[in-house]
């Protein structure tokens, strides 16, 4: 990944989904919502490889959990 000036580094892991949601429930949370975005449709004009392997195999994810009250 390019910034500005500088190359980053980024290092990405893929983990199962039970692996991202069992540390939410296994302590009192429970999960509002679960979103896994997609490319805009500009990004498909500047690099149409990755705009439709992201369509296929989303790259992130957002979970909002919300800790139980007992």
């Amino acid at each position: 990944m390019e910034r500005f000036w500088q190359k980053i580094e980024m290092n990405s892991f893929r983990r199962p989904l039970q692996e991202c949601i069992t540390p939410f429930t296994a302590n009192g949370f429970y999960l509002r919502e679960l979103v896994e975005p997609k490319p805009v449709s500009e990004f498909e004009k500047l690099d149409p490889k990755h705009y439709r392997e992201l369509n296929e195999f989303p790259a992130f994810m957002c979970i909002s959990a919300v800790k139980k009250i007992c």
